[in-house]
């Protein structure tokens, strides 16, 4: 299977999950009450927020997988240069 082919994979995959998810929480928040929250990074500033139950909670792990993400793009980022240099000479 070619790269191409397997990010294409992933992003569908991607797709399908969010789909999944908001299905999930429509009908959840029918019987149930429902958090929302989310953390937007504008330069090196965050801004989070968050609603529902617990509110603290929800900015909490919203900044949690958005260090994550952070992490996982350092990560891929720096073994894509020590290739590309690699490659170079």
């Amino acid at each position: 299977m070619r790269a191409e082919e397997i990010g294409a994979l992933v992003v569908l995959l991607g797709v399908m999950l969010i789909m999944a998810g908001i299905v999930l929480a429509i009908l959840g928040s029918a019987t149930q009450l429902v958090g929302i929250g989310g953390c937007v990074f504008i330069g090196p500033f965050p801004l989070c927020f968050g609603y529902g139950q617990n509110p603290l909670l929800v900015v909490l792990a919203s900044i949690a997988m958005a260090l994550a993400m952070i992490i996982a793009t350092y990560i891929l980022f720096s073994g894509s240069v020590k290739s590309e240099k690699n490659t170079q000479g």
